[in-house]
């Protein structure tokens, strides 16, 4: 699937704007470092249950808005930046076709680095990462959040055990950035 995917859309680049909040100091630590031609992302580490190491971002304002609103960082501020990549560039967890190459492909991962192959799933993906050496530079994800209700705007019904497809207001889109060469015109939206 995956020789597929670059065969198919070779060369044919994605543009995103995203949103990461952390603080004040961090984000200029880090936009400074983009303007002194030395890139250097703000990177979180693996906790196991979401992308491994990197930097996340938030795939609207409106996500970021509510994280800058809840945030313990001292002065929290929202960090826009352009992503740029290629489809060979991203591991899409919400692609099935994907998830299953790698589900196949991770026993093989495991074993060349020696890793146990039921660590949790930000360790496969650090260690994915390490194999593809350098190429993934961009995991994209979808977080549930079961106690958010739905939005009254949906109109579903109010029972969450819906057996058919349906639109949610639970789910989020999150990029976490391995890699500073995707990232873009870094600048600074808000404060609170």
């Amino acid at each position: 699937v995956i020789v597929f995917y670059e065969r198919l859309f070779m060369g044919k680049k994605s543009v995103l704007y995203l949103y990461h909040v952390n603080s004040l100091k961090e984000i200029k630590k880090c936009i400074t470092s983009f303007e002194n031609g030395s890139p250097k992302l703000y990177t979180a580490k693996e906790d196991g249950f979401w992308a491994g190491d990197g930097m996340y971002f938030w795939d609207n304002p409106g996500n970021a808005q509510y994280w800058l609103r809840h945030s313990k960082k001292e002065h929290p501020v929202i960090l826009e930046a352009k992503v740029i990549y290629n489809i060979n560039d991203i591991l899409d967890l919400t692609d099935k076709e994907v998830l299953t190459s790698f589900y196949n492909l991770w026993p093989m991962v495991a074993q060349k680095f020696n890793v146990n192959p039921n660590v949790s799933l930000g360790k496969k993906i650090n260690t994915i990462t390490r194999a593809f050496d350098g190429k993934i530079k961009l995991v994209k994800e979808l977080g549930l959040y079961p106690a958010l209700k739905e939005d009254k705007f949906l109109n579903l019904p109010s029972t969450n055990k819906m057996e058919r497809p349906h639109v949610t207001s639970t789910v989020r889109t999150i990029y976490c950035v391995k890699e500073e060469s995707v990232l873009s015109e870094l600048k600074i939206l808000g404060e609170v």
